[in-house]
């Protein structure tokens, strides 16, 4: 069964109101946790969405990421902050047809989600232990990852996530 969000913050909160806060427990990364039982549920967008509409999205959800799924409602890419922050950053100098310069130009004309949007992300089983999902992200440097079974995603992990687990077992 997974741990649901709400689950994590009560128990954060109790933690900080526990009248034992001196004795710390010395507890390792859970080694027989996976991801299933941390994973969140998905927001998902479509490929064609306006970049104006996914920032209402981002407001109103008030998530960093976004499954992005085609008008076939195949799973595409992800979306997420960062990406939108590519927008506001000013483009590289021109480096020739075809280089950096080219890239970051094309990035600021997007319209769409699917202009901006990560492609091919990683993913990985909800079977995965969370230490596999901590170095995945880790070596790839990656904050998201979407959780895939029979090709379909079902879940998302993030930093975040394995963070927030960490602090209510330490």
């Amino acid at each position: 069964m997974p741990i649901k969000r709400s689950f994590l913050h009560e128990a954060l909160e109790e933690m900080k109101t526990s009248q034992k806060a001196e004795t710390r427990r010395e507890i390792a990364f859970p080694s027989k946790m996976k991801v299933k039982d941390i994973m969140r549920d998905i927001h998902e967008v479509r490929e064609d969405m306006s970049l104006q509409d996914l920032l209402h999205e981002l407001k109103e959800k008030e998530e960093t990421c976004f499954t992005v799924v085609s008008a076939q409602g195949d799973v595409v890419g992800l979306v997420t902050e960062s990406d939108l922050m590519k927008l506001i950053s000013k483009p590289l100098p021109h480096t020739g047809i075809g280089g950096l310069g080219y890239k970051s130009l094309f990035f600021r004309s997007a319209e769409t989600v699917g202009d901006i949007m990560t492609r091919n992300p990683i993913c990985i089983s909800p079977e995965a232990k969370l230490e596999d999902a901590a170095r995945i992200m880790r070596n790839n440097k990656i904050r998201h990852l979407p959780v895939t079974k029979n090709r379909k995603c079902i879940g998302l992990i993030g930093v975040k996530d394995l963070l927030l687990i960490l602090r209510i077992l330490m």
